[in-house]
């Protein structure tokens, strides 16, 4: 048996064309607090009148589901930010899970055919160590009566035990 060397590249799929604002779409999944959850997407986009190829993102509507594990994990807020050009997707354990979120700043955001969206997760931490019996352990270490601060991996793009915490889709028309 020929033993080959094969690459996947994990870049998914996002459909942006005429009739994608009537599909939830699947952008984001991780695990968190012991949780799986999955963030998904309606997104409302046009063509403009000079536009021959790409698509304007108009509106994207996101939600949250858990599957597995005792805490609930809510999505606060969705924000283009200008400056990745990424969509920040702000994740809380205890926060909202029932309704829906609008991205913010999107300001008229243009995708080609083929062209890479990102969605990055960001955690907005617990306020304390313990939190009416709910340790934030996504922040701290504890061992019985010992607790430390863990180290700050979501600010390194490269971090110990393959923490998920984007997805890239390529954009579909």
């Amino acid at each position: 048996m020929e033993n080959k060397n094969f690459t996947i590249t994990p870049t998914g799929l996002l459909y942006i064309g005429e009739d994608s604002a009537n599909f939830n779409q699947l952008i984001y999944a991780s695990q968190l607090y012991g949780t799986f959850f999955a963030v998904y997407a309606k997104i409302s986009s046009s063509r403009t009148e000079s536009d021959k190829t790409g698509r304007q993102i108009d509106e994207i509507t996101f939600r949250v589901v858990n599957y597995k594990g005792i805490i609930d994990i809510g999505l606060e807020k969705a924000e283009y930010n200008i400056s990745t050009k990424e969509i920040d997707l702000f994740v809380k354990a205890l926060g909202n899970t029932s309704k829906e979120i609008k991205c913010k700043n999107l300001n008229k955001l243009r995708k080609e055919k083929e062209d890479i969206l990102v969605f990055r997760r960001q955690i907005e931490y617990l306020p304390n160590r313990n939190n009416s019996g709910v340790f934030e352990i996504e922040k701290y270490y504890r061992d019985g009566t010992f607790t430390q601060e863990r180290p700050d991996y979501e600010s390194h793009p490269i971090a110990p035990g393959a923490r998920c915490m984007l997805s890239e889709l390529k954009v579909l028309i």
